[in-house]
């Protein structure tokens, strides 16, 4: 897997290096996850804040930490956040996702928060679906409604068109890449000159 991953990234820039007119053009997309649980034991409650990487390093370095495995009573909140920066530091509006049981199967409800981001002047979003995959409408707005918006208006303050080809590199789940292979999204895509990269997974 590391060599297929090597040489899968390795194609990847080459492609990109004949692409692209200046490195803020190239753009990254990751989502990052951790669960919120309450713990009962010896008649005292834990709140964990961390995802399973954290727990078993502090593990490994002997720290003390709470049980990762809740009680059967214990309750949990999966939140996600979205993350899409470009090469030169640039960050879109944040989106949250949180997993929220009560949604109906297949539903995203999304709630801009005005000032949810690295800037002050910005609206971010808290989305709440049924699982913590979310869904398939949810990724097809926030592609439209946030990723490429955000790769124009940053394409527009380097280069000062609209026409210099853009790299998205993604590292998504199935749910996620879906959209990419619909019409409308794909077209969109392309209309921006954005080109839209899947690379092996856990490589970006």
């Amino acid at each position: 897997n590391d060599a297929r991953n090597a040489i899968s990234v390795l194609i990847c820039a080459m492609m990109m290096a004949n692409v692209l007119s200046h490195i803020g053009l190239f753009f990254n997309g990751d989502a990052t996850g951790f669960e919120h649980k309450t713990i009962h034991r010896a008649n005292n409650t834990t709140k964990i804040w961390a995802d399973w990487e954290v727990v078993l390093e502090m593990k490994k370095q002997g720290h003390p930490v709470a049980s990762s495995q809740p009680t059967v009573t214990s309750t949990g909140v999966f939140i996600k956040s979205h993350n899409h920066v470009s090469a030169t530091g640039d960050s879109a509006p944040f989106v949250i996702s949180i997993a929220d049981k009560s949604m109906a199967d297949g539903v995203s409800d999304v709630v801009p928060v005005p000032r949810l981001g690295m800037n002050s002047d910005v609206t971010g979003y808290l989305a709440f679906h049924k699982s913590r995959n979310g869904t398939t409408s949810f990724y097809k707005w926030m592609y439209k409604e946030v990723v490429i918006p955000f790769i124009c208006k940053v394409r527009k303050s380097l280069t000062g068109n609209d026409t210099d080809w853009a790299i998205y590199w993604i590292d998504g789940e199935n749910i996620a890449m879906d959209p990419v292979l619909e019409d409308d999204i794909r077209t969109m895509f392309l209309e921006h000159h954005i080109l839209v990269i899947k690379g092996p997974a856990s490589t970006t």
